[in-house]
């Protein structure tokens, strides 16, 4: 089997915020200078809350991107890029999906699925207890804040710029 160059995979829920990956995913497939590149060496996943649905997807990549939506009381909107287990862990430990990121990633390595050096990208958002977007004027549409869908385009840039880097 020939082996897929890149995979990015965004995790989400259907809630709030915390749909960031989702939303990344959908705004990066849209992408015109992804669409005009050679699109066989690109695929993008949309992970749902289970943790483990994107295993076999990325088995066969050479390089992988995560997006995800990420508490750690930093200001919301803030973008935090991790390319190392021990950071990861040390940052993200709560997850509001069935397995968090850290223990998802862990498991993937120990089965086999994760065999490559994988970038992850963390979009800050509040906690439903601190009302940071609950019942606020600056809630979209798809009710996320205006300061997560501004980060969402900022990291846009950012992978796409990586997609496009070979």
């Amino acid at each position: 089997m020939r082996k897929r160059k890149k995979v990015v995979v965004g995790f989400g829920s259907l809630s709030g915020d915390d749909q960031a990956g989702w939303s990344a995913i959908d705004k990066l497939e849209q992408l015109k200078s992804i669409q005009n590149k050679d699109c066989d060496d690109v695929v993008f996943f949309q992970s749902k809350a289970d943790g483990a649905d994107w295993f076999p997807v990325v088995e066969d990549a050479s390089e992988i991107i995560f997006i995800d939506a990420v508490y750690s009381g930093d200001d919301v909107g803030v973008i935090h890029v991790i390319t190392d287990r021990a950071g990861l862990a040390k940052k993200f430990s709560l997850s509001s999906h069935a397995i968090g990121i850290f223990d998802s990633i862990e498991l993937a390595e120990a089965l086999g699925y994760l065999k490559v050096a994988y970038t992850f990208f963390g979009i800050e958002i509040g906690r439903d207890d601190e009302n940071v977007y609950r019942n606020s004027e600056d809630i979209n549409n798809n009710g996320i804040t205006e300061a997560v869908k501004k980060a969402i385009q900022t990291l846009t840039t950012q992978v796409e710029r990586k997609l496009l880097e070979s």
